[in-house]
């Protein structure tokens, strides 16, 4: 579903170190490139799961050895 924000809507961020913040939507550069980023997100809950969802990703990227066969 397409969600767009005007200004003055709150929304959620995950933070470089992994915290989850609030904002305030200004419609300025840093908002657009979080938007364009995929790091905008309506409510914490679903900032707090996307950020479960990265880490997840992140240790299966460094412990797995698999390396796919696209020969078949």
């Amino acid at each position: 579903m397409k969600w767009r924000l005007k200004t003055g809507d709150t929304y959620w961020l995950i933070t470089t170190d992994g915290m989850i913040l609030r904002s305030k939507w200004n419609n300025d550069s840093v908002d657009n490139s979080r938007y364009e980023t995929g790091n905008c997100y309506r409510t914490e809950e679903e900032a707090r799961y996307a950020r479960k969802l990265r880490v997840a990703r992140t240790k299966i990227r460094r412990n797995s050895d698999f390396k796919p066969n696209w020969e078949n």
